[in-house]
């Protein structure tokens, strides 16, 4: 089975819900414009999403550095009404997103994306979204 890859976007949990979700739209939008080609792409084979968190905007920042280290696409979006302070980030997809992402929360969700989940002597890994075994 073919796995569909996901189009990232990290938001700050430091914000407010709502922001939070507007502040992901616009860096969406910001990834798509930068991006025409890549995104074209990822809506017509895949068009899955994951939207996930950081606490602050250092970290945000940190996921920053380390995707330019990683040599992922990504885009940041600075919001004008908060000084221009980085809010929001789309990384492409992919598997070397995934990784760098892998265990952020969910946006919005106390969970994070992947987590480790025991069956007496055996452990793996479980996306809270699908139900245990």
């Amino acid at each position: 089975m073919i796995m569909a890859e996901k189009l990232y976007v990290v938001v700050r949990e430091d914000l407010p819900p709502g922001p939070q979700a507007v502040q992901a739209m616009h860096a969406f939008r910001q990834f798509q414009e930068a991006f025409p080609g890549l995104e074209r792409n990822w809506f017509d084979t895949s068009n899955h999403l994951a939207l996930l968190s950081v606490r602050n905007e250092d970290a945000l920042r940190g996921l920053v550095a380390r995707a330019s280290i990683w040599r992922i696409r990504h885009v940041g979006f600075h919001e004008p009404d908060l000084g221009d302070a980085l809010t929001a980030v789309a990384f492409e997809p992919g598997r070397i997103s995934g990784r760098l992402l892998r265990d952020l929360k969910l946006a919005l969700h106390r969970e994070p994306l992947r987590r480790k989940v025991g069956h007496g002597n055996r452990e793996r890994t479980q996306s809270p979204d699908r139900a245990p075994d």
